[in-house]
């Protein structure tokens, strides 16, 4: 895959940056690399400790293991091109971290590589209207739409529908930490600082929830007063009080990925009134044509 338009693009473009903007655009660029580094590590592991006999053992044909290979590859292609156009502006790339990828199963990478595809498309969809430089913003858009290929792919290799909701939900800066963290096992002490914070774990206590279920949350141990939880679905954010039982009843209109956040006030999620979270719920649409698309996951820091 070439990718020296991009960087002769983002060469170009750097020759006129406004200091405030490019320091900006470069804490965006870092931000990007930071997730594609991980990505990039999470196939290469995946497709280091499951052979092609794992996958056919497991139920998948062959076809699977070689489009997971070529999914990695391009993210670590992503590496290569983020990395190309930071030094371009003469600035150190920010490097891999070692990491830790919890899963003993290949359903069970298949659903992690699900989520942090979906992960990744919402961190490209908030920040990309934060970038200042259009080369840099046409880079950002051509990657998103591959993490989102990706993601549906992975849902189908799931037996999943891959396209169940009309939007896709954008993710601030620290909830994408959050959701990260986990994965995250020591980082070189030369990268630069992610201005994000990572916030504690929103657990769901309820299996397999589903619309119009009571399902019970688990907040951090000593949290007080009233809270509310956020359910970040597209476009939408519905906002639903948290019972005294720590339950809510889960709301209509929810389909596929949804990230639910606790804070402490109805209005906008922010750094400043967030609790815990995002946990995420998977639901099936409504129409979904494969059986087990129809069924709910559920994932938190």
């Amino acid at each position: 895959m070439k990718y020296s338009t991009i960087l002769a693009g983002a060469a170009v473009a750097a020759a006129s940056f406004v200091a405030a903007d490019r320091a900006e655009d470069i804490v965006i660029l870092q931000y990007a690399l930071t997730l594609e580094h991980l990505e990039a590590a999470f196939y290469k592991d995946a497709l280091t400790k499951f052979s092609v006999n794992d996958f056919k053992n497991a139920g998948f044909p062959a076809a699977v293991p070689q489009r997971l290979a070529q999914i990695g590859s391009q993210e670590a292609t992503h590496v290569t091109a983020l990395s190309g156009i930071l030094t371009s502006l003469g600035v150190t790339p920010t490097e891999a971290c070692t990491y830790n990828f919890n899963y003993n199963t290949i359903p069970e990478f298949l659903q992690t590589a699900r989520v942090l595809e979906g992960v990744g498309v919402g961190a490209y969809l908030y920040k990309a209207p934060l970038i200042d430089d259009k080369a840099y913003l046409a880079a950002a858009a051509a990657i998103v739409t591959v993490e989102a290929r990706h993601q549906a792919l992975i849902s189908s290799f799931l037996g999943e529908d891959g396209t169940p909701s009309p939007f896709d939900t954008a993710l601030q800066g620290s909830q994408v930490l959050t959701l990260a963290a986990p994965f995250l096992n020591v980082c070189p002490a030369t990268n630069p600082v992610l201005p994000f914070k990572t916030f504690p774990a929103l657990g769901i206590k309820t299996a397999m929830p589903q619309i119009g279920q009571k399902v019970e949350f688990q907040l951090p141990k000593d949290t007080k007063g009233t809270i509310y939880l956020h359910f970040l679905n597209g476009l939408a954010d519905t906002v639903v009080g948290l019972k005294s039982d720590s339950s809510v009843t889960l709301p209509e209109g929810l389909t596929g990925t949804v990230y639910v956040v606790a804070t402490r006030s109805t209005g906008p999620v922010n750094d400043d009134n967030t609790v815990a979270g995002p946990a995420i719920i998977q639901l099936g649409a409504p129409d979904a044509q494969y059986p087990k698309a129809r069924r709910s996951l559920t994932f938190a820091a």
